[in-house]
């Protein structure tokens, strides 16, 4: 069983995320902040991460460029209630994230990008 980190502020996002993908088969870790995800991800093997964007203090994308310095084979997605086109046609960016999207997020879409990216 696959073993995924979800780092988002919002309360509510972190149950319904942890709620739609604990019954597809997911062990699901929850962390209100990229601090904590920091420390998780120290603490326990994790085999993706999925980031909220928009947080207090360190941001979605500053944590998944933390992670990937220290973990550079874990897949990274990121999600935003924001569109960002500059953000996104970074290349930069690109070179980071397996892969971006909107919320509210599709399951079926996510579920899809999550099993193709722990391939």
């Amino acid at each position: 069983m696959a073993t995924i980190l979800y780092v988002d502020d919002e309360e509510i996002n972190l149950d319904l995320f942890e709620i739609s993908f604990f019954k597809s088969g997911f062990n699901i870790i929850k962390a209100n902040s990229a601090e904590k995800g920091i420390e998780i991800m120290y603490n326990t093997k994790i085999d993706l991460v999925v980031s909220d964007y928009k947080m207090p203090g360190m941001d979605g994308l500053e944590f998944i460029t933390t992670i990937k310095k220290l973990y550079s084979e874990k897949p990274c997605i990121l999600i935003t209630g924001y569109y960002e086109p500059a953000f996104i046609e970074n290349k930069e960016t690109q070179k980071l994230l397996y892969a971006y999207l909107q919320k509210p997020w599709n399951n079926v879409e996510l579920k899809r990008i999550i099993n193709e990216a722990l391939i």
